[in-house]
């Protein structure tokens, strides 16, 4: 495709960014430099991640193909996006329905949370007791 090149459709489409540079712009909106895709999930996570935090709509994330559309990005790309935010305690995946969104409750992974569990009790002077096989 070339530069002012007219698309139609949902997917990405080469532009001008700030001084001049090419910059890949997804059909979100979200800008990556046409010389450095490493990074698109990464924008695409955080795309995902402002649209979920300003929105109160649907708990389930569309389908992989639909993100992959809506990008124009791989499959690879989207799971990479939607891996970091399961990371961040943001989306979980759920069999047979998809991504969902997590909303309720503490969002801090299992193991975070463990963590700080243990932290408050030795703070306030407990000791871990080894208990022996009766």
């Amino acid at each position: 495709m070339e530069l002012g090149e007219e698309q139609h459709g949902p997917g990405p489409r080469l532009g001008r960014g700030i001084l001049g540079t090419e910059r890949w712009v997804s059909g979100r909106g979200a800008e990556v430099s046409a010389g450095s895709p490493r990074g698109t999930y990464l924008v695409i996570a955080e795309t995902l991640r402002n649209e979920i935090q300003t929105e109160q709509g649907s708990d389930t994330l569309p389908s992989e193909s639909g993100l992959m559309d809506s990008h124009g990005v791989s499959r690879n790309t989207i799971r990479r996006a939607l891996k970091l935010l399961e990371a961040d305690g943001i989306v979980e995946s759920a069999p047979g329905i998809g991504w969902r969104v997590v909303r309720a409750g503490d969002r801090r992974s299992l193991a975070q949370r463990m963590t700080d569990v243990i932290r408050f009790a030795l703070g306030r002077g407990y000791v871990p007791v080894r208990s022996e096989a009766v």
